[in-house]
């Protein structure tokens, strides 16, 4: 059995401007002009930004997963993971160092 007639969804009305579905989608979300997210604006602000610590990079390096591909370093994970503190202390010095605008390393 073939079926003739195909099951469409319906566009919306092209006609609508731009401003007539702002105003209606901000009525329908009570007027609000802005999105909150939670847990922003408690702490620290973005001028104010705290340096990078060691312990941010041992928890970013330890949340590495084994056996994946290599990424454009040419590195896989496992060399940070079960580098050591050597390992550690290296990849914190370079991303100190690229969070305090020095740039990237040339080596």
């Amino acid at each position: 059995m073939v079926r003739r007639e195909r099951r469409r969804k319906k566009r919306a009305n092209e006609n609508i401007k731009m401003e007539e579905w702002d105003r209606y989608f901000r009525n329908l979300l009570g007027g609000v002009d802005e999105k909150v997210v939670r847990g922003m604006g408690r702490g620290i602000r973005r001028d104010e930004e705290r340096e990078i610590s060691k312990k941010e990079i041992r928890a970013v390096i330890r949340r590495q997963k084994d056996n994946k591909a290599i990424g454009m370093d040419e590195i896989p994970a496992e060399v940070w993971k079960y580098g050591g503190e050597k390992m550690e202390d290296w990849d914190w010095r370079t991303c100190y160092r690229i969070w305090r605008g020095e740039g990237w390393i040339e080596e």
